[in-house]
């Protein structure tokens, strides 16, 4: 099956490489923003298969920080990929707002740590806006819907987590 996987997407950059050498003297390379808004319509993302981790409001002021650290016993985080991901801003005054829909989902093998980020670094090699929560059971395979407080969403131009190594399933 991993063998499988990887001809899928080593004919897919095939098929991309060929693509950026037919329009690249044109000028009509599309952007990873753009190739994501694409992508997005696309597939049509049915939010009730997600797992949903909500913010209690009640605590929104005491809410700890992203946790960063190593994966109790192992070191960084194997994340897992775990389908779409969502991220939702909630304010101390308790108004909501999408940071981005249709991101990636992750999931530490070891110690249930969730994460979602904007962009899927292993594709795009890049992550964006990102979070991470502690989820305490597994999330199912189709995605996470996660709320967090504007503290603890981060962003950066790289293309990796810190504390976090990606694989994908």
């Amino acid at each position: 099956m991993k063998f499988f996987k990887q001809t899928i997407i080593m004919s897919l950059l095939l098929v991309i490489t060929f693509t950026n050498f037919a329009f690249g003297n044109t000028g009509e390379l599309i952007s990873k923003d753009e190739y994501r808004k694409i992508e997005l319509k696309e597939f049509k993302i049915d939010e009730t298969k997600m797992e949903f981790l909500p913010i209690n409001l009640n605590h929104i002021s005491s809410m700890y920080p992203t946790v960063y650290d190593a994966c109790p016993g192992r070191g960084d985080h194997e994340m897992l990929s775990s389908g779409w991901g969502k991220l939702i801003r909630v304010n101390n005054d308790g108004s909501r707002e999408t940071v981005f829909n249709g991101g990636a989902a992750w999931q530490c093998k070891w110690c249930y740590e969730v994460l979602v980020t904007e962009y899927d670094p292993l594709a795009v090699g890049k992550v964006g806006y990102y979070c991470m929560r502690y989820m305490g059971n597994e999330i199912p395979l189709y995605g996470l819907i996660m709320e967090a407080s504007p503290e603890n969403i981060k962003y950066t131009n790289d293309s990796k987590v810190p504390y976090c190594k990606l694989f994908y399933r």
